[in-house]
């Protein structure tokens, strides 16, 4: 199984999806031409030209053929066959259930775990993964304790953080029960266990994580030179699919953020938040076209 740069889960066109596949692999040593792929699903090309324009259909069994040629996985042959099952669709209220079907997936793949590769933690099952999560300056000093000098001297993060040594000797206690981090006897410097942890979307916690967390780190900026930030704030109008869109950019970002930051020297600690909600409501649009619809009449 090939991994596929396509982003297949951001779009609902399953011909450009296998167009757009097929235009990613033309540079590589396994490239297709439309003949051998119109081929390999059992068609003629001048047939697979009218079905790419959308003006003749393929089966079930010739896409699935296709996803093969093109070494999807079972779960992306799935979805590209849930979206020929929608497109094909003529019975309104069925179209309307593969829809849901289809938006539920893309939801599920939207969701920022699905492009990381870090550890995913459910404090639910690790009762004292609670007081690490609801303890903002906790995971902020775990983070310290990958750069070598805060290993050496922990103390020195008292400065950084604005924590008492007993403040600090806690947090330390906490993530040493924790079995994040371990200190050498000998020469009393802290080791770091495990990294790259993040907490479930789905977590109880989440929302109050979030929100401690923000705080904490508004509090921080306020404090930080000009020179060492970099702020951003934008309000703006558009619509759902936007909003969507801009949602899988930020993905992308993420996981690119990621490969970053694993290759990057450990020199320093940062914070990178991102926001995106909507300022109105669905409910007070639809009050709003009621209202036209009412003066119309």
């Amino acid at each position: 199984m090939r991994i596929v740069m396509v982003n297949i889960y951001t779009q609902i066109d399953y011909r450009s999806i296998l167009t757009s596949i097929l235009a990613e692999k033309r540079d590589r040593p396994s490239a297709l031409t439309n003949k051998q792929f119109s081929e390999a699903m059992g068609i003629q090309p001048s047939y697979f030209s009218r079905f790419i324009q959308g003006n003749a259909h393929i089966s079930s069994d010739q896409l699935y053929l296709g996803c093969q040629a093109l070494e999807l996985s079972e779960e992306e042959t799935q979805y590209l066959l849930l979206l020929q099952e929608w497109d094909r669709c003529s019975i309104s209220s069925r179209k309307l259930v593969l829809k849901k079907q289809i938006e539920k997936i893309q939801s599920d793949k939207r969701n920022t775990s699905q492009h990381l590769k870090a550890d995913f933690i459910e404090p639910e099952a690790h009762e004292n993964f609670s007081e690490y999560y609801l303890d903002p300056m906790v995971p902020i000093v775990h983070t310290f304790l990958s750069l070598k000098e805060y290993q050496e001297a922990a103390y020195l993060m008292c400065s950084c953080l604005g924590l008492s040594e007993s403040r600090l000797n806690e947090i330390l206690l906490l993530l040493t029960k924790l079995g994040i981090i371990e200190i050498d006897a000998k020469s009393g410097r802290y080791k770091l266990l495990r990294d790259h942890m993040h907490l479930n979307k789905n977590s109880t916690l989440n929302r109050a994580y979030q929100t401690l967390f923000r705080h904490t780190a508004l509090e921080h900026l306020k404090r930080t030179e000009e020179a060492q930030k970099y702020e951003f704030a934008v309000t703006f109008s558009a619509d759902e699919e936007s909003r969507q869109k801009i949602h899988d950019e930020f993905n992308v970002f993420v996981k690119k953020v990621e490969t970053f930051v694993r290759s990057s020297p450990v020199e320093g600690v940062y914070q990178l938040n991102f926001d995106l909600f909507r300022w109105d409501t669905r409910k007070t649009l639809r009050k709003w076209q009621k209202h036209v619809a009412e003066e119309k009449n």
